[in-house]
């Protein structure tokens, strides 16, 4: 006998408000928009590693132990392309699969006499191939087909990190120091020049995420800024780790019609959408937060 399954979709959840439902796709994470299910389970299916792992890893001469996909991963045309966190700079590599990648010389960068995959270097001086002023680690790279200027085709998010500075930009969780989104561009996604320094000083650290909001028609950015709240460290009071080490990491949130632009710029003003309270237990901060359109998935 075949068993039936039975799912009805629940079109309010009182008169007055109904749910509405329109060609986006919805996700069935819970039960909001199911009045009843018969002989059905939901189930979390295991994620198994690929037994390739890991599939980046370093073997080159200029890559050290610290060679991850801190980075990005797009699919373009029949390949893929990655750019990842290559002890400080940023290099590229190339994939038919997802699992064997290529790292072809660029003709960008030498390292001690040697051809490279690197687009970009950290520290070094400015005018040297592959220097960013500033920059201090990749974010991420984005493909972007809404730009009209074929030259900020990609664009890229990095950490930038003024050091020694005094001005009213001022880090408030970093003294002597001013941080922010640095973004740089390219027609390719291997030359790459400075688009801005510091497009927006909302946010301080690493670990920090965007997407394009196509209801909005914004880039919207979750980055990080600190809080501590008298509240929680009041309940946290006592705890040695909590006093010794709690930084208060928490997600700030900013937007963007051209990535360039941000609402918000100033340090500390962002408002913060994602932050530990009394609840969580001691030492709890928010290391990042990623989002995306549940209808783009």
């Amino acid at each position: 006998m075949t068993t039936a399954l039975i799912m009805c979709l629940c079109l309010a959840t009182q008169a007055d408000a109904p749910i509405v439902l329109d060609a986006k796709k919805q996700l069935f994470l819970d039960d909001y928009l199911i009045i009843s299910a018969t002989n059905v389970t939901r189930r979390v299916q295991p994620v198994e590693k690929h037994p390739a792992n890991p599939v980046i890893r370093p073997t080159e001469p200029w890559e050290t132990a610290r060679t991850i996909v801190y980075g990005s991963v797009l699919r373009e045309g029949e390949k893929y392309r990655m750019w990842y966190y290559c002890d400080g700079n940023v290099a590229c590599a190339e994939s038919d699969d997802g699992l064997c990648w290529h790292k072809r010389p660029l003709g960008i960068i030498r390292i001690n006499g040697q051809d490279t995959n690197l687009v970009i270097q950290r520290n070094v001086a400015e005018g040297q191939p592959g220097a960013i002023p500033y920059f201090y680690e990749i974010f991420g790279v984005l493909r972007d087909d809404r730009e009209k200027d074929p030259a900020r085709r990609y664009k890229m998010g990095f950490l930038s990190i003024h050091r020694g500075y005094s001005g009213p930009n001022a880090d408030p969780f970093h003294g002597g120091q001013r941080r922010g989104l640095g973004v740089a561009t390219s027609p390719d996604g291997i030359h790459w020049s400075l688009a801005a320094s510091f497009a927006t000083d909302a946010i301080c650290d690493g670990a920090t995420h965007w997407m394009f909001d196509p209801k909005r028609g914004k880039y919207v950015l979750y980055g990080r800024t600190k809080v501590m709240s008298p509240e929680v460290l009041e309940a946290w009071k006592g705890n040695e780790w909590v006093e010794k080490y709690y930084w208060g990491r928490s997600v700030a949130r900013v937007e963007s019609e051209d990535f360039l632009r941000w609402n918000i710029t100033q340090p500390g003003k962002a408002p913060v959408v994602m932050t530990p309270d009394t609840k969580d237990p001691p030492g709890t901060e928010i290391y990042s937060m990623l989002v995306f359109p549940s209808n783009c998935i």
